[in-house]
C-alpha cells in the first residue's frame, strides 16, 4: 500500500516541482540578458567599494575614472541597443516585473547622461573638495541611478516600492554625508518626509492588493479589474500610491522638504536629487499615465496636484531672497510644469515630456554649477551677495543669464520650445474633453512663467545692475568650470535653432512607452 502511494502520488509530485523549477530558472536566465545595464552599474558599484578599501586606491582620480568608465561603457552599450534593432518588442521578463522597450533604454540613456554630468560636476565644483574625497559618494550615485532604471523599467507596484526605496535610502546618506549641523538637520527632515511618503505608499500598495488580487497595474487582467472598484476607493488609492512619486518628484503636498534640504546639502548633492530621482519618477509617472489616460479620477488628482504645485512653488519663489531656498522652490514650479506634460494625454504629450526632460537635465545643473561657482567667491549664498559680480565674472554671469532664460522659457534657447510643447499638448487635450480644471492648470502655468521671470531673474539682475558691495578681491582658480558649463549649454542654445530635429529623434523612439 505504501508502495503504491509512493508510486502515485510523491514520484509525480516531485516531477511536477523539477519541471516547475526548471521552468523558473530558465525564465531567470533569459531575464538576466535583459539586466545588462543593471549589472554593469553593480559592477561599477563593486569596483568603486574595492578602490575605497585600500589607501592606496582611495583617490578621487580611481573613483571618477571607474565611475565615468561605467557610465561610458553604459552608453555605448544602450545606443547599440537603441541603433541595431529597426523592430524592438516590448519585452516583460522578471515574471512580468519589469519591461523593455525603445523608450525604456532612451530613458536609461538620460539617466547615464545626469548621472556623467553629476559626476563631472562632484570634479569641478569649487565647494565638493570634501566630497570628491569620500568614496561612498560614488558608490551612492550608482545605487540611485540603478534605482532609477529600476524605476522606468517597473511594471509591477512591488518593484516600484524596491526601485524608490533604492533610490531614497542613498539619497538620504548623501544629503548628511558632510556630517556639519545644516546637513544633518536637513538630511533628518528628509528621511522623516521620504519614510512618511513610503509608508502611505505601502498602505496603498496593500489596498489595491485588496482590491484587484495583484498588483501587476499594466496587465489586462488587472485593469479590468480596478475599473469595477468604486470611485471613492479610486480616489484613496491613487493618492497613497502616488504619494512616494510625489515626494521624489518635489510636488505638492510632498514638497516641504525640498528649500531646507537645498539649502543644508552640497551642491553636488543638490544637483543629484534635483536631477536624477526626478527624471526616473516622471517617466514612470508617463508610464502610469497611458494605463490610466481618460479616468477622471486619475486626471483631476494630478491635474489638481499639477496645478497647487505650480502655484505653491512660483509665489514661494518669489519671495526668497536666499539663492538655494528660490532653486528650491523653482524645483517645486519645475516639477508642476514637467507635470503638465503627462496630463495632457496623446504623442504630443510623451514628446514634450521627454523634450522637457532633456532641456531640464541640462539647466539645471549648469544654474546649480554657477552659483555654486559665485557662492564660493563670495562665501555667501543670498542673492545680494553676488552684487556686483557680473564686472568680475563677465563670461560666467553671461551663461547664467542664458540659463535663467532656459528656465524660464525665453529664447534664443530651447528652454523655449520645451514650454511651448507642454502648454500645446495640455491645450490639445482641453479642446478634447473641455475639462475646466485643464483651463486651470493651464492658467496657473501662464501666471508662474510671468512670475518665474521676476525671481529667475533676481540673481542676473545683481550680478550687472548692483554696485560691487564685496572689499575683498575676488579671484577664481577655477577656469574649467567655465569649459564645463560651456559644454553643458551648449546643446540647449543649438536645439532652439533644430527642435525638429530632437522631436523627429523622439518620435522614433519614445513613443513606444
Amino acid at each position: 500500500m505504501d508502495e503504491l502511494f509512493y508510486e502515485h502520488e510523491i514520484i509525480p509530485n516531485l516531477y511536477t516541482i523539477k519541471r516547475y523549477a526548471v521552468s523558473k530558472i530558465d525564465l531567470i536566465r533569459e531575464s538576466l540578458n535583459y539586466l545588462v545595464p543593471e549589472a554593469w552599474l553593480l559592477l561599477g558599484l563593486l569596483i568603486v567599494l574595492v578602490l575605497d578599501m585600500f589607501s592606496s586606491t582611495r583617490h578621487n582620480s580611481y573613483f571618477a575614472f571607474a565611475t565615468l568608465s561605467i557610465f561610458a561603457i553604459l552608453s555605448f552599450y544602450l545606443l547599440t541597443q537603441l541603433t541595431g534593432r529597426s523592430n524592438f518588442p516590448d519585452i516583460h521578463f522578471m515574471n512580468e516585473m519589469l519591461q523593455q522597450t525603445p523608450a525604456i533604454l532612451f530613458s536609461k540613456l538620460l539617466l547615464v547622461i545626469s548621472g556623467s554630468i553629476a559626476t563631472l560636476f562632484i570634479q569641478f565644483s569649487p565647494s565638493s573638495k570634501w566630497l570628491r574625497k569620500q568614496g561612498e559618494a560614488y558608490i551612492l550615485l550608482l545605487a540611485i541611478i540603478l534605482g532609477s532604471f529600476l524605476l522606468v523599467s517597473s511594471i509591477d507596484l512591488f518593484m516600484v516600492f524596491l526601485s524608490l526605496e533604492l533610490i531614497s535610502v542613498p539619497s538620504y546618506i548623501l544629503v548628511v554625508s558632510r556630517a556639519d549641523k545644516k546637513s544633518v538637520e536637513s538630511g533628518i527632515k528628509y528621511l522623516l518626509y521620504g519614510a512618511f511618503a513610503s509608508g502611505v505608499m505601502l498602505f496603498g500598495i496593500s489596498l489595491i492588493y485588496g482590491l484587484t488580487g495583484g498588483m501587476d497595474i499594466f496587465s489586462p487582467r488587472w485593469i479590468q479589474v480596478f475599473a469595477t472598484v468604486p470611485v471613492f476607493s479610486k480616489w484613496i488609492v491613487f493618492g497613497l500610491v502616488l504619494a512616494a512619486l510625489f515626494f521624489k518628484t518635489s510636488l505638492f503636498p510632498f514638497h516641504p522638504w525640498t528649500p531646507d534640504t537645498y539649502q543644508g546639502a552640497g551642491w553636488a548633492i543638490v544637483n543629484i536629487l534635483s536631477t536624477i530621482p526626478k527624471i526616473a519618477a516622471f517617466i514612470f509617472l508617463m508610464k502610469l499615465s497611458t494605463v490610466f489616460h481618460g479616468l477622471q479620477t486619475y486626471t483631476l488628482l494630478l491635474s489638481a496636484v499639477i496645478g497647487l504645485s505650480l502655484i505653491v512653488g512660483n509665489l514661494s519663489a518669489l519671495m526668497q531672497d536666499n539663492t538655494r531656498r528660490l532653486m528650491a522652490y523653482s524645483s517645486i514650479a519645475q516639477g508642476g510644469f514637467i507635470g503638465m506634460a503627462i496630463i495632457g494625454g496623446g504623442d504630443l504629450s510623451h514628446l514634450s515630456l521627454f523634450f522637457y526632460l532633456i532641456i531640464y537635465m541640462l539647466s539645471v545643473p549648469a544654474a546649480l554649477f554657477i552659483l555654486d561657482y559665485f557662492e564660493n567667491m563670495t562665501k555667501g549664498d543670498a542673492v545680494n551677495n553676488f552684487n556686483g559680480l557680473g564686472k568680475q565674472e563677465p563670461a560666467m554671469s553671461l551663461i547664467f543669464v542664458i540659463v535663467m532664460a532656459t528656465l524660464i522659457g525665453l529664447p534664443p534657447t530651447a528652454g523655449f520650445f520645451a514650454k511651448l510643447f507642454v502648454f500645446t499638448a495640455v491645450w490639445q487635450q482641453y479642446e478634447t474633453i473641455h475639462s475646466p480644471i485643464l483651463l486651470g492648470v493651464i492658467g496657473a502655468a501662464v501666471a508662474g512663467t510671468v512670475a518665474s521671470v521676476f525671481y529667475y531673474l533676481k540673481v542676473p539682475y545683481s550680478l550687472f545692475f548692483k554696485e560691487f558691495e564685496n572689499t575683498r578681491i575676488l579671484t577664481s582658480k577655477y577656469k574649467s568650470s567655465l569649459v564645463f558649463v560651456t559644454l553643458i549649454m551648449l546643446p540647449v542654445v543649438g536645439l532652439f535653432f533644430m527642435p525638429d530635429r530632437l522631436m523627429n529623434l523622439l518620435r522614433l523612439i519614445v513613443l513606444s512607452i
